[in-house]
């Protein structure tokens, strides 16, 4: 596990998730991670709707992705975290 990368899901999940949107097998090309941009952007994501959305930021990170916006998805994390947010 890394410390940013996309949250793991429960495969219950992941096949409700691949019925709607097949590029989440984009996200195997990833370690998991403890934060990642989709949480610190949708939160917790508890209906299918949220997870999509979800996948969305996730592929979106897995194409952008740089130290740099590592560094500020874990400063940004911290600072959430430290300010009182739950996620």
């Amino acid at each position: 596990m890394a410390f940013i990368g996309p949250r793991p899901e429960r495969r219950f999940y992941i096949e409700q998730i691949m019925a709607k949107d097949a590029r989440y097998e984009q996200l195997y090309s990833l370690r998991p991670g403890v934060t990642s941009y989709a949480t610190l952007y949708n939160g917790y994501a508890d209906t299918i709707d949220k997870m999509l959305k979800r996948l969305e930021l996730d592929l979106y990170y897995l194409q952008h992705r740089t130290w740099g916006m590592d560094l500020r998805i874990l400063a940004s994390t911290f600072l959430k975290i430290a300010g009182g947010k739950k996620f």
